[in-house]
């Protein structure tokens, strides 16, 4: 050891040492959620326009096959432009059914309804078969018993 000991004169002290290194962990860690947080929310917009873009070529796709198959029909132009002007006003009815709004439980039934009627006798299967992979909705409904309900129970 130096003359001086352990220390040089002008040095931090311990207790110096440790609210700089504090300091610095703080602010790194501060830096390290920012830039979480940005990589987070890039990843959800990716996420979401890969999404966007995938729904995009399956919708394409299907309006494609829809044209061929209608055609195969016998349908011209016109007709199955008329099909898809249809199309559109259906789809935009019924897509609160697939959403967790208010109305998805009504435009459900809705559409069973509609289905079943078009198929007549054949039973439709119910909607949440043909849609196993949408949640449920549930409803956090809380029935209160009367109180002479109460009184029987307890």
């Amino acid at each position: 050891m130096g003359k001086f000991g352990k220390f040089a004169p002008g040095y931090p002290s311990k207790v110096e040492r440790a609210k700089f290194e504090n300091a610095v962990r703080d602010e790194i860690e501060k830096q390290v959620a920012i830039l979480n947080a940005q990589m987070e929310e890039r990843y959800e917009k990716e996420i979401r326009a890969a999404y966007i873009a995938i729904r995009g070529i399956y919708e394409q796709y299907q309006a494609d096959v829809a044209a061929i198959a209608l055609n195969n029909l016998g349908w011209g132009k016109v007709r199955i432009d008329r099909f898809y002007a249809e199309w559109d006003e259906v789809y935009n009815t019924f897509l609160d059914a697939l959403t967790g709004k208010d109305e998805a439980d009504y435009m459900r039934s809705m559409l069973d309804a509609k289905l079943q009627r078009i198929s007549g006798d054949e039973k439709i299967p119910p909607f949440e078969e043909r849609y196993k992979y949408l949640p449920e909705i549930k409803y956090d409904i809380v029935v209160k018993e009367t109180e002479d309900e109460e009184k029987k129970h307890g």
